[in-house]
């Protein structure tokens, strides 16, 4: 299956996204250890991508939403792509809401199941869940490093 119609090759394997891939140079792009590492559900292209998108094009000039934020990995790919823009350290972020760029909505935990004969355990990214209890500090713990540039916005 291509998602999009488009698919690429790295390194011998398939895979699957965007032209913007292709367009940025994401193939091929080396996380670092906390990028790869950040727990949640988005692949490591997804995040090349995202990393890129915020060292190459960002410039400053308004809020960047993450919408279902979830344990984090998009979040911290935005905010580390961030960091790593040339354009950063000149960068005035008073112009936006709570004086930071990056917008992270999550409401906070999955529904439990609403019969009793499905299992409510999960295990994302290494990490065990119960369906219907709260994931936010294990988000939090994923967004700390990058405070300085992003807002948490928990709840429905």
């Amino acid at each position: 299956m291509v998602a999009s119609g488009i698919t690429y090759e790295r390194l011998g394997e398939e895979i699957i996204g965007s032209p913007l891939l292709s367009d940025l140079g994401v193939a091929g792009f080396q996380l670092t250890d906390e990028e790869r590492n950040a727990p949640g559900m988005v692949s490591p292209e997804e995040r090349s991508l995202l990393v890129t998108l915020m060292q190459q094009r960002y410039r400053g000039n308004g809020a960047v939403i993450d919408g279902g934020s979830f344990f984090g990995s998009s979040l911290v790919a935005a905010a580390s792509g961030l960091k790593r823009n040339p354009g950063f350290a000149d960068m005035s972020f008073g112009h936006l809401p709570d004086a930071r760029p990056i917008h992270a909505y999550e409401l906070g935990f999955l529904p439990a199941p609403k019969s009793d004969k499905i299992d409510p355990h999960r295990v994302f990214s290494g990490i065990p869940y119960r369906l219907g209890d709260s994931f936010v500090h294990v988000l939090e713990e994923a967004a700390a490093p990058h405070m300085d540039v992003v807002s948490l916005h928990i709840g429905d």
